[in-house]
C-alpha cells in the first residue's frame, strides 16, 4: 500500500526501511491496525543493511545478560527458517575462530565458554593438529568452530521484508524525509516533505524510530536528551578489500581472528560471499559525516592483519571494494554496548546503536519491538 490522501493517521509510524524498520512494521502488520513506513530513500536497505559482510553470527561475542546475545540467538533462528521459507539464497557454513599466539589461547577459551552459555550452538575446541589438516593452507595454534554461523544475500532478504511489508498492508512512503515531528493530543504530529519538495503532514500513535545512522538525530527533533539517556551514536566506517590473484583460500568460508582488546570491532576476517567473492574487513575508523569511499592506502595494513594466519597474502592481492557505516553508541572507548530498544512513555519507540549483530537479530528485533507497542496500550 503506497502513502496516499486518506493516511493522515497512523497507529504506528515506522521511520526508516531498513531491515529492522521493515521487520518491525511487518510484525505489527495486521487487520487492525494502519502501519506506515517512511523512507527517505527510493528503496529499502540502501544504509546499513546493504553495506555488510552478510554474515548470520551465531552469537558469541556478546555479553550473556545483553539484549544483542538474546536478539542474535532468536534471530538466527528466524533468520535461517525466513531464508528457507522466502526462497532467500544463503549458506550455513559455519565459521573458524582462530588463536595465533599462546597469549590468544586464554581468550578464545573464554569466547567460547561465552558462546556456549549464550546458546551458540555446538562450538568445537580444535587443536593445531586437526586444525591444519581441516585447513592447510592456514596457519593458528587453536581454532573454535561455530556450525551455526553462516552467509546470508543481505540484499535479496531486504527484499522479500519489504515485499511481505507490502503484502501486510503497510503503507510505504519513499523518497518521504521526516522533517519535524512533535507531540499532540493524537501522540505525535509530523511533517514530511517528498522528493518534489511538496510538504505535507500525519498524525501517528506511536513513533518507531529506526532510523539507523539518524536515529540520534531523529530523537534530539522529538526532544530527547539523547546525552541524558545514552542514546548519542557515533559513526565508525567499515573498510573492506576483495581478494585477487591466487594466493590459498581458508576452505571454510569464514575466518576470524581472535578479537584484540585494544581494537573495536571483531577484526579484519575473510569472508567468502554467494558469488565466490573473498572479502577481507571490514576495519574500523571514526568519521564525522557519511562518507562511502573506500580508504585507497591500507592494503598493507589489511595484509599484515591476514597474515597471522594467512600467510601467504601479500598486498598486491588486495583491492579497495566497498564500506560500510555503523552507528555506534558513544561510551568509554572499547566498552560493549548494547542495544537500545526503549519505548517511551509518549509513544515513541526508540531504536538505537542496531550494529552488528542487526542484520542477524533483525526479525527478533522486529517481533520485540512490536511486542512492547501491542503491550503499552498506547493504540487503544
Amino acid at each position: 500500500m503506497e502513502f496516499g490522501a486518506r493516511d493522515d493517521h497512523f497507529d504506528v509510524l515506522v521511520v526508516g526501511a531498513g531491515v529492522v524498520g521493515l521487520s518491525v512494521a511487518l510484525h505489527l502488520a495486521n487487520p487492525r491496525l494502519r502501519v506506515g513506513l517512511l523512507e527517505r530513500h527510493s528503496g529499502a536497505g540502501r544504509e546499513t543493511s546493504s553495506r555488510n559482510s552478510g554474515v548470520i553470527h551465531a552469537g558469541i561475542y556478546y555479553p550473556s545478560d545483553s539484549l544483542k546475545a538474546r536478539l542474535c540467538i532468536e534471530g538466527r533462528e528466524r533468520l535461517y527458517h525466513w531464508c528457507g521459507t522466502q526462497h532467500v539464497p544463503y549458506q550455513q557454513c559455519g565459521k573458524w575462530i582462530v588463536a595465533t599466539s599462546e597469549t590468544q589461547i586464554g581468550p578464545l577459551r573464554q569466547l567460547m565458554e561465552r558462546g556456549q552459555k549464550n546458546g551458540a550452538g555446538a562450538l568445537q575446541w580444535v587443536q593445531q593438529a586437526e586444525f591444519l589438516t581441516r585447513e592447510p593452507d592456514l596457519n593458528a595454534l587453536a581454532a573454535v568452530w561455530s556450525p551455526e554461523s553462516g552467509v546470508v544475500d543481505a540484499e535479496t532478504f531486504v527484499q522479500t521484508l519489504r515485499l511481505q511489508a507490502e503484502r501486510a498492508e503497510v503503507a510505504i512512503g519513499w523518497c518521504t524525509e521526516l522533517v519535524d515531528l512533535s507531540q499532540d493530543s493524537q501522540g505525535w504530529s509530523l511533517r514530511l516533505r517528498a522528493a518534489d519538495g511538496n510538504e505535507s503532514s500525519l498524525h501517528a500513535s506511536v513513533v518507531v524510530n529506526a532510523a539507523g545512522l539518524h536515529a540520534d538525530d531523529l530523537a534530539l527533533r522529538a526532544g530527547y536528551d539523547i546525552d541524558g539517556l545514552g542514546w548519542r551514536q557515533r559513526l565508525v566506517r567499515g573498510d573492506y578489500y576483495s581478494l585477487q590473484g591466487s594466493t590459498p583460500r581458508p576452505r571454510c568460508a569464514l575466518v576470524y581472528p581472535v578479537p584484540e582488546p585494544s581494537l573495536e570491532g571483531l577484526g579484519v576476517h575473510l569472508t567468502r560471499d554467494l558469488g565466490g567473492r573473498w572479502l577481507a574487513g571490514p576495519d574500523t575508523t571514526d568519521i564525522d559525516e557519511i562518507d562511502y569511499r573506500v580508504g585507497s592506502n591500507k592494503a598493507e595494513a589489511f595484509a599484515a592483519s591476514l597474515r597471522a594466519w594467512l600467510p601467504e597474502i601479500s598486498a598486491s592481492e588486495l583491492r579497495a571494494d566497498y564500506a560500510g557505516i555503523r552507528p555506534r553508541l558513544v561510551g568509554p572507548a572499547n566498552a560493549s554496548r548494547d542495544f537500545v530498544i526503549s519505548l517511551e512513555s509518549e509513544g515513541f519507540l526508540h531504536l538505537g546503536g542496531i550494529e552488528s549483530p542487526g542484520l542477524t537479530a533483525s526479525l527478533a528485533i522486529g517481533a520485540h519491538a512490536a511486542q512492547m507497542v501491542e503491550a503499552s496500550g498506547l493504540m487503544s
